[in-house]
């Protein structure tokens, strides 16, 4: 089993994964945070499923 590292982005950076999370889709979401994290693909897919999965609703609107 892959370990799992933790990347911390910016809070600016983090916002806007979420809110392509929320207005663009899964697939943008992953590849900004693979751009912003310089990390590899199954990194990023989990990182934003985690993300997705702790937003509240109305989060995004900033």
């Amino acid at each position: 089993m892959e370990q799992v590292r933790k990347i911390d982005l910016m809070p600016t950076q983090q916002q806007e994964v979420i809110a392509t999370l929320v207005y663009k889709g899964k697939i943008a979401a992953i590849k900004l945070y693979m751009k912003f994290a310089g990390c590899r693909l199954q990194e990023a897919k989990n990182a934003v499923e985690r993300i997705g999965n702790e937003i509240q609703p109305g989060q995004a609107n900033g």
